[in-house]
């Protein structure tokens, strides 16, 4: 986005609010499509192998009285990405699939605030505020003109979020 902004001549500002920006691993791996891995690599944020978890040259269908394999299509890759740091049997140097694109966003510009949305409200001129609970601050106010909520699927399940604010106000 910040990239097509700066071709037209327009200017941008694009933050994002993570809350797990951690060394460790948090034992999670993600699945890249085809599709992905096409789009990020033309972004330039191909991942890079130290970050890829498994090569995948099969997809299996499993049905109650079958299955069947989908071979990835040729020229097209499917894999799995640590996402936080690495397991304690590669190099702790490395961090995971996150990190790297947190890297990446930061090098083209974009500001990473560190810490937890709250809590969603309206200004009086009708633009989002993003409440920010901070690791190491003061909790910020972000006025923001436009606001996406990425998280995982399991989030209404996390124990202490059956009732939160945020998820309450985008609701």
């Amino acid at each position: 986005l910040l990239d097509q902004a700066r071709k037209t001549g327009r200017q941008l500002n694009i933050s994002i609010i993570e809350n797990r920006i951690s060394k460790g691993c948090n034992s999670c791996a993600g699945l890249i499509s085809p599709a992905l891995y096409r789009d990020l690599k033309a972004c330039g944020l191909e991942p890079p192998p130290e970050v890829i978890c498994e090569n995948y040259s099969h997809v299996w269908i499993q049905g109650s009285w079958k299955n069947f394999p989908l071979k990835v299509p040729p020229g097209q890759k499917l894999c799995s990405v640590f996402r936080g740091g690495l397991p304690s049997d590669r190099d702790s140097k490395i961090l995971g699939f996150d990190a790297f694109l947190i890297k990446k966003l930061r090098q083209k510009g974009v500001k990473i605030i560190q810490g937890e949305a709250s809590d969603l409200k309206i200004s009086n001129d009708h633009r989002p505020v993003i409440r920010v609970l901070t690791k190491n601050g003061p909790d910020l106010n972000v006025e923001c003109d436009l606001v996406c909520l990425c998280c995982g699927v399991n989030l209404s399940q996390t124990p202490g979020l059956e009732s939160s604010t945020l998820l309450d106000a985008v609701r």
